[in-house]
């Protein structure tokens, strides 16, 4: 295959003898002129594609957009939608300075996560699982200025979840708030909650639920 100048000498040596009122010095430096013309739109209408692709992929689809719904973007074919689960427990400052803790008394519960979480919004406290715990002596008397439950049920009776309220400024000094959650027959999910406020040293009698 010939290239360009080939072409170009060919041309020349084809019309040597025919008259021509343009030269034909000029006709190759605008041949010339095309090529490098065509170049630079090359190039140019490549970069224009590259950028259009890097903004393709800057721009996220809806389904990955935080506003969006499963509505919104719609399952992708063959795909199927997996309900989601709520979480073991869920913590919340409120306005009054308050520590809200919700447990779900579905899901398994991880031990170390509550208590650091708890541990993290100014409330010392034990957690146990698979066990009931009670305190071998009495529970502190500032417990009712400390905490209070409230279970919530599903309508037809069956526990949905636990919520207590903790006020971590009324904790008397050297206390904890002592948790255990455990199931009422062995094998099956967890279905009550216990909790104390008590003493660092005062020692819990604990009894396995399995």
């Amino acid at each position: 295959m010939m290239n360009e100048d080939e072409v170009l000498d060919a041309v020349k040596q084809t019309l040597s003898d025919v008259r021509m009122d343009r030269p034909v010095e000029a006709i190759e430096r605008r041949g010339r002129e095309r090529r490098r013309n065509r170049r630079l739109f090359g190039v140019a209408a490549g970069g224009g594609l590259a950028a259009v692709a890097a903004l393709a992929l800057a721009l996220p689809t809806a389904a990955s957009q935080p506003g969006a719904t499963p509505t919104d973007a719609g399952p992708a074919a063959g795909s199927s939608t997996a309900e989601m689960e709520p979480a073991a427990f869920t913590l919340a400052r409120q306005a009054d300075s308050t520590v809200k803790l919700t447990l779900n008394y579905k899901q398994l519960l991880d031990p170390a996560a509550l208590k650091g979480a708890l541990a993290d919004a100014g409330v010392p406290a034990e957690v146990k699982t698979h066990a009931i715990c009670t305190p071998e002596g009495k529970e502190l008397p500032q417990a009712d200025q400390v905490y209070r439950n409230k279970r919530v049920d599903w309508p037809d009776g069956s526990p949905k979840q636990y919520d207590v309220v903790i006020a971590p400024a009324n904790m008397p000094k050297n206390s904890r708030l002592y948790f255990s959650v455990f199931s009422v027959r062995p094998g099956e999910e967890y279905a009550k909650i216990a909790n104390y406020l008590v003493s660092n040293d005062d020692p819990m009698q604990c009894r396995s639920d399995k």
